[in-house]
């Protein structure tokens, strides 16, 4: 990723903090996040749609 390798698709989302753990199955992706930071501790699952872009790069809208 220091050398422009690769793209980010799942950082902050919302109020949850450190996303980890993705996995990708067809359109749709699935994670774990902590947060928000006044709140630790607080586990979430998450699973969101994944969108293609023209040009065939993954991106999740907010």
């Amino acid at each position: 990723m220091v050398d422009g390798g690769a793209t980010v698709i799942l950082a902050e989302r919302g109020e949850s903090v450190a996303n980890g753990g993705q996995s990708l199955s067809g359109d749709h992706i699935a994670y774990h996040s902590y947060g928000p930071y006044d709140r630790p501790g607080s586990f979430v699952f998450g699973i969101d749609r994944v969108h293609w872009s023209p040009e065939g790069w993954p991106r999740l809208r907010p």
